[in-house]
């Protein structure tokens, strides 16, 4: 047994790499590419982050798909960001649905709230944009 732990201690970075990966091939896993952490983010927001506020559970959730897709988990730093995008995307994504549901006299009564006198046109017109761009995003 100490020659197995001798054996593993000894070895390079690069052998540690080798040895994953022959590993993550054996077990039928691949490495998370950019197009898996984007649909990974897409699917947290649309199927966990619409309901789960809280980003412990939110990852729990994503190594869960992580593990039904057959993705090795990236690393935390990278979970984190994962998880801190799609809370963010399913954040914006509800914001949204709430403003194109608003008509523009409730619209320009809550912008007469917030607005500096006199810029409450203003601010109506880039709501309207604002609200043209997240219908546009939700279909």
């Amino acid at each position: 047994m100490d020659e197995l732990v001798d054996h593993w201690t000894v070895l390079s970075d690069e052998a540690d790499l080798v040895n994953c990966r022959e590993i993550r091939d054996h077990l039928g896993f691949r490495e998370c590419s950019v197009a898996d952490a984007d649909k990974l983010i897409d699917w947290l927001a649309v199927n966990v982050a619409h309901a789960e506020r809280q980003s412990d559970r939110v990852r729990e959730e994503l190594l869960k798909q992580c593990r039904t897709e057959r993705i090795e988990p990236p690393t935390s730093g990278r979970i984190t960001r994962i998880v801190r995008s799609a809370l963010h995307n399913a954040e914006e994504t509800w914001f949204a649905k709430i403003a194109a549901r608003l008509d523009a006299e409730a619209t320009a009564r809550v912008l007469a709230l917030i607005a500096p006198e006199g810029d409450a046109g203003e601010a109506q017109q880039e709501v309207e944009e604002d609200q043209a761009d997240a219908i546009g995003a939700c279909q």
